[in-house]
């Protein structure tokens, strides 16, 4: 679940710096 999280965070900051 920890590491599900992460990714997502993950993605989600990368969409918004992109």
């Amino acid at each position: 679940i920890t590491l599900f999280s992460g990714f997502v965070s993950y993605q989600m900051v990368r969409e918004a710096y992109d």
